[in-house]
């Protein structure tokens, strides 16, 4: 049984050994609560983005990591995508998750 028919929620996640990371949601409806784990081997900065329509994205927050120690991020989303990218080349962990709680 998938996570998502488990559990009612949608998840994306990757993560990534000495490279950049980009990890992308389709929430589908908007209006779920959203959570987000980031984790990056040394310190690294996460930027929390949204969308629309999956072309014109927005920073919704910036996130200064320290390295090894995981940064959480939870509440209500209205946009259809949400995005995490890391552009720094450590061994980082994105994960996303949307939907009823």
């Amino acid at each position: 049984m998938s996570f998502r028919a488990r559990y009612g929620r949608r998840v994306a996640q990757d993560s990534s050994t000495a490279a950049a990371l980009t990890v992308t949601l389709d929430c589908e409806d908007g209006g779920s609560l959203v959570e987000i784990y980031m984790l990056s081997s040394v310190n690294a900065t996460f930027s929390i983005q949204a969308s629309l329509d999956g072309a014109a994205w927005f920073e919704t927050e910036s996130v200064s990591a320290i390295g090894g120690t995981p940064e959480n991020r939870a509440g209500p989303n209205t946009y259809r995508y949400l995005r995490v990218v890391c552009a720094d080349a450590n061994d980082n962990e994105i994960i996303i998750s949307a939907g009823a709680a």
